[in-house]
């Protein structure tokens, strides 16, 4: 399964990984890093999923570097030296090292039981209910448990249309207007409608920048593209609704001939 969101969201990505950062990163944080936590850095260094657990609000994982995200940099609320007395922090807090986190929320590494050079557990530390739960038994498990719901529930073209042309017929079909969304969002250009009855469908071509970053009020992408749906290189539009609507929508496409 390929992991990283494409296109990257480069102001998240770090730098290149080298084993010195490596080696300097778990000298910091006193443990042994999983190996297939490094695998996944060794192809990009942090970033957003494609692929996410289901039920939990994560998107991401910090990768080893200089700038925010970084396993380095204890971003956590409650991790030490960044807590207060008036925070809670969850039981032997500096063997808990967080890999993704939303302030009110973080996973992490669990090696209070497994000591700093086994394979941890992954756990949600849920800081307003003060709790800590297990989420799978290690990294690798973890990364089996994800799902690409983009992948699995998206709705493909595989024919030379443009993104406009497909637009304006399937907006026919289904008696709305496509609005042209820009790149501002997710470094490519998308489309969107809302259906009569409130369902929204957006369009987005497969093939799109590899990264993007943001300039003042211009998005800047990559000569280089990859495709968001890699296992579908045949896919040339991706379209997304949701699952109680894409019935109708399928059959816009055949009325429309795709």
């Amino acid at each position: 399964m390929v992991l990283w969101s494409v296109p990257a969201y480069l102001p998240f990505v770090q730098p290149p990984l080298t084993d010195g950062a490596v080696a300097a990163a778990e000298e910091q944080l006193g443990v042994r890093l999983p190996a297939a936590y490094l695998a996944m850095l060794a192809v990009q260094n942090g970033g957003y999923l494609r692929a996410t657990w289901p039920g939990l609000p994560h998107e991401g994982l910090s990768g080893i570097g200089p700038h925010f995200p970084s396993i380095t940099l204890d971003g956590a609320w409650w991790r030490p030296p960044a807590e207060d007395e008036d925070m809670w922090v969850p039981d032997g807090a500096t063997r808990l090292i967080p890999f993704d986190g939303g302030g009110h929320w973080d996973l992490c590494w669990d090696y209070r039981e497994c000591g700093p050079d086994a394979e941890p557990e992954v756990v949600y530390v849920d800081v307003d209910g003060e709790t800590v739960r297990p989420v799978a038994g290690d990294f690798d498990m973890f990364l089996a448990g994800l799902v690409d719901e983009a992948e699995a529930s998206a709705l493909r073209v595989r024919a030379g249309v443009g993104l406009d042309d497909l637009a304006a017929e399937l907006g026919e079909e289904l008696g709305c207007a496509f609005v042209d969304l820009g790149e501002w969002a997710h470094g490519y250009r998308q489309l969107h409608a809302r259906l009569a009855g409130g369902a929204q469908v957006w369009l987005g071509e497969n093939r799109v920048p590899a990264g993007f970053h943001r300039e003042g009020r211009q998005v800047v992408v990559t000569t280089e593209t990859a495709l968001r749906l890699p296992a579908d290189p045949r896919c040339t539009i991706v379209v997304e609704t949701a699952d109680d609507e894409a019935g109708v929508v399928r059959a816009a496409l055949r009325a429309a001939g795709y």
